[in-house]
């Protein structure tokens, strides 16, 4: 295994394997994050599938290659890891995807929400609240209207929490700010360093406040004091006080378990007992995670689309653009398109040194490991063998150069001018001296672009406050020292955020509070500055730059789109001829909603539900839908996803009537509709129809009601509608689909592999199997009143039992090449191209184009017995989960030969 293990780590950083040691430190002598880790664990599992896969949470403890090996041989009942899958499929060019791609945009706006619904705070017996102390009145009224609630409250510094003191473990903390103005000389106030303590409070009581929500409950709140609507109407606020958000936001994923509350109540209402009263009923109550609470109600941030509307370029021919972090990756990527479009002097401004002419021995060599073996070869005497990390550092600088040579390259190439300056963009008077120069020699800054930025992706409970700093300091200390250095004569500024600060994201908090700060900071600015286009561009992933390889399949997994670079660099030049001054939140990119909701907290406690009328509601209990004996897993019946997407089509219609249903698409099941000897009441809600081309979309949502009364939201997914039905295109099938004879018979896949019952046994029989899916023959649903009893239509929409026979498939295809065990949970697109199923049954071939032991994802098209086309669907999603055995009622092949 160790050869197998040098050989991984020497083809994914490029070391040769000559140079590697087992107990090197993955971190400090490789530069191997927790991002690296993942993908070396996949590459050695991918070679011998027989390796135990480690979970996600194990990664932190592994400090060597010999941990690595250590991990891979260890117990049996480890749980299983979500494993980078192996891509199986021919991905398109990057030109040919460009020619297609349409980036969303959407706008954060505050909007009303309905009055809140008192739940009592509760946290863990024998543990205490803290509430930081904001210097004012405040604080105290919270501790001790929460004492009179029975809750041990207390007030303390935000640095100094105990002075001494001796207290109960920590189950809930409220981290407070008080209002505080606009300091236009500086972003860098005291409250700067008050979001940071909020930080290293929350690491430090991490395991306390984790334990809390295993033994009762535990509450982290933040409160900021902006306008009560998280700066979208105000601008005399400290933009620093958005960076609380950011904290909030990101614990409620790393601890699913906590409770977690973002408020951000009006500076206007004071400090007075009834801000303390409205403060602690809205960390009780059920809804989003951000909140905004004003003296005329509660508010909430949502996202609304909304198309460009453009002017004129405000940037032009030899106007000075200064660009942090433009030299390189992204960054650089929207600078050549400004220069088209502007034909404007650009300084970019990096960390690296000054570029200086490729050597010879380096050119043409674009692979890594190629580049390093080069470097190796030429920077180092014969007899010094030099270690990974100066080894590493050496390939860097020539990458780096390689890179800053192309990008100015290409800007003088689109018709700009450029030069580079090497500066540490944190240091005001390095930044100073640099600007008075350029200034001097080509006139005022007109525009600012702000893209310099670190990730050290860490669990809050792991990182290091001085990485934290790093992280956070490069965005808004870098921005302070810019905007001093540029003065009030810049026509445009956009501000490079991240959706990691809108949603938060698991390792990322000191990422995403900066950038919370950038966001607050845009909507003081564009107020301030009267003719100067300011905004922040919280943008997804791209596809380059920061996402490697690793993150792209992690993205891919999560739903989440990946920006194609040269769409995302036309995505900021239209940013900066909007003329709409609301537009100072703007987030690129789409697929967020679903990969940022916390694992096991409904996706109403993280977001407004996007679909707001009730079209039915039902009762939904074993006697009424007899098909539910037929769907149990752990003994208890669950409600069919196939069934999820009939009823999710039909209340799309019923609101809709008159149209005909042609397919559902990012259909996700975030929490299975459990029925046990109790009905379970669900409700169905619908958004209003918003038309794209030939469709009319429908947002519709399946939910029910936890005990306490919150909405509980099982499922999502977007109804297209039309007057009529696509026509059915042309789709051949790989002929390697049936390339072998499958060894099992149906009825032997039912008795040793699927958990379904006499109702569901969908699959008829089996035509074949190969190396990427397998072609088998599904039957059609009875008439929905054999099912049913009232059932919502007299026949399907759909067929409910051909598409769980679909998903059937992917379950059985993944355990005959795995020996694992699956659950679909996301259907990317499903199209139906005739007015119904036929009777009998329907030839499915599914098509698999990922695949790994953890998760498979493919394609399946549906004929009926003359070979015309019924139905397809895209991007299925089955992920697997070492607990399924049991659930299944069954065995594992891989268990079997354990």
């Amino acid at each position: 295994m160790q050869g197998v293990l040098l050989d991984v780590v020497s083809e994914l950083t490029g070391y040769p394997v000559e140079m590697l040691d087992m107990d090197m430190d993955l971190e400090a002598d490789l530069g191997i994050d927790s991002i690296k880790r993942v993908e070396i664990l996949a590459g050695v599992q991918e070679r011998d599938p027989s390796l135990q896969s480690v979970d996600s949470s194990e990664l932190g403890s592994m400090r060597t290659l010999r941990d690595i090996i250590t991990q891979l041989n260890g117990s049996e009942s480890a749980p299983v890891a979500a494993a980078a899958p192996v891509v199986v499929e021919t991905t398109p060019t990057q030109e040919a995807k460009e020619e297609s791609v349409e980036v969303a945009r959407q706008v954060l706006v505050s909007t009303p929400l309905a009055p809140a619904v008192e739940v009592p705070i509760s946290i863990a017996p024998g543990y205490e609240m803290w509430i930081v102390d904001d210097g004012t009145s405040l604080a105290k009224a919270i501790a001790e209207k929460l004492t009179a609630q029975g809750i041990a409250a207390r007030v303390v510094g935000s640095s100094d929490p105990i002075d001494g003191e001796a207290c109960a473990p920590v189950g809930g903390v409220i981290h407070l700010l008080a209002a505080s103005e606009y300091n236009e000389s500086s972003l860098i106030t005291p409250v700067t360093e008050q979001v940071k303590d909020a930080f290293r409070m929350t690491k430090e009581l991490a395991a306390d406040i984790q334990a809390a929500a295993k033994n009762g409950g535990a509450i982290l709140a933040t409160v900021s004091r902006m306008d009560g609507h998280f700066g979208l109407s105000d601008s005399k606020f400290d933009p620093n006080q958005g960076g609380l958000a950011g904290l909030a936001k990101t614990c409620a994923i790393e601890w699913p378990a906590v409770h977690c509350r973002a408020l951000d109540v009006d500076a206007a209402m004071g400090e007075s007992p009834e801000v303390a009263d409205r403060i602690i009923l809205e960390i009780g109550a059920a809804g989003p995670i951000e909140v905004g609470v004003r003296n005329e109600g509660r508010f909430g941030l949502t996202l609304e689309d909304r198309k460009i509307s453009r002017k004129k370029m405000p940037l032009a021919k030899g106007d000075v653009v200064v660009v942090s972090g433009g030299a390189r990756g992204v960054t650089g990527e929207t600078a050549v398109a400004l220069a088209a479009a502007s034909k404007a002097h650009f300084v970019l401004l990096g960390r690296s040194a000054a570029p200086f002419a490729e050597p010879d021995w380096a050119k043409g060599l674009s692979d890594e490991g190629q580049l390093k073996r080069a470097v190796l070869q030429n920077e180092f005497a014969a007899s010094k063998k030099p270690s990974p990390s100066e080894l590493e550092a050496a390939y860097r600088r020539h990458a780096a150069n390689r890179e800053i040579n192309a990008t100015q390259d290409r800007i003088k190439a689109a018709g700009g001018t450029v030069e580079y300056r090497s500066v540490n963009v944190c240091d005001n008077e390095q930044v100073a001296s640099v600007l008075n120069d350029v200034r001097k020699n080509h006139g005022p800054i007109r525009g600012l672009i702000h893209g310099a930025g670190v990730i050290e992706d860490a669990f809050i409970a792991d990182k290091d406050p001085t990485a934290f700093d790093r992280v956070f300091d490069t965005k808004v200390q870098g921005l302070n020292a810019l905007l001093s250095a540029a003065g009030d004569d810049p026509r445009a500024i956009v501000l490079f955020s991240s959706v990691s600060g809108r949603f938060g994201r698991q390792g990322q908090v000191d990422y995403a509070m900066a950038n919370e700060v950038l966001n607050k900071l845009a909507s003081v600015e564009s107020r301030r500055r009267k003719g100067c286009k300011v905004v922040a561009m919280n943008w997804g992933p791209w596809d380059g730059g920061m996402v490697t390889p690793t993150l792209r399949r992690q993205f891919e997994r999560e739903g989440v789109f990946l920006i194609p670079l040269q769409a995302g660099a036309k995505c900021l030049v239209d940013e900066i001829c909007c003329d709409d001054p609301s537009a100072t939140e703007v987030l690129i990119g789409g697929g967020f909603d679903q990969a940022q909701a916390p694992a096991n907290q409904s996706a109403s406690a993280v977001h407004q539900p996007q679909a707001t009328t009730v079209a039915f509601e039902r009762r939904v209990s074993v006697s009424d839908h007899p098909f539910l004996k037929s769907h149990l897993l752990s003994g208890k019946s669950v409600l069919p996803m196939a069934m999820i997407v009939e009823w999710l089509g039909h209340s799309a219609l019923h609101a809709n009537p008159g149209l005909q249903l042609k397919g559902l698409s990012e259909l996700r099941v975030f929490k299975g509709v459990i029925i046990g000897k109790q009905a379970v009441n669900i409700e169905v809600l619908v958004s209003k129809p918003e038309a794209k081309g030939s469709d009319l979309l429908v947002t519709t949502e399946l939910r029910s009601r936890a005990a306490d009364g919150e909405s509980i939201l099982h499922a999502r997914g977007t109804a297209h509608l039309g007057d009529r039905r696509d026509s059915a295109p042309t789709i051949d099938e790989p002929k390697t689909l049936t390339s072998e004879s499958f060894p099992l018979s149906a009825d032997e896949v039912y008795d040793d592999v699927l958990f379904h019952g006499p109702d569901f046994r969908a699959i008829a029989s089996f035509e074949g199997t190969g190396p990427d899916g397998m072609v088998a023959n599904v039957k059609s649903a009875p008439r929905p009143a054999e099912w049913i009893d009232a059932p919502l239509r007299g026949t399907w929409l759909t067929d409910p039992l051909v598409l769980d026979g679909v998903l059937q498939l992917g379950i059985v295809w993944q355990h005959a090449k795995t020996g694992n065990l699956s659950l679909p949970g996301y259907i990317a697109n499903y199209r139906q191209y005739a007015d119904r199923f036929p009777q009998g049954q329907v030839r499915c071939a599914l098509h698999v184009h990922q695949a790994s032991p953890s998760r498979i994802v493919a394609d399946a098209i549906l004929r009926d017995e003359s070979g015309k086309l019924i139905a397809k669907l895209e991007g299925c999603t089955w992920t697997t989960n070492a607990q399924l055995a049991d659930a299944f009622g069954k065995v594992s092949s891989r268990s079997a030969q354990a």
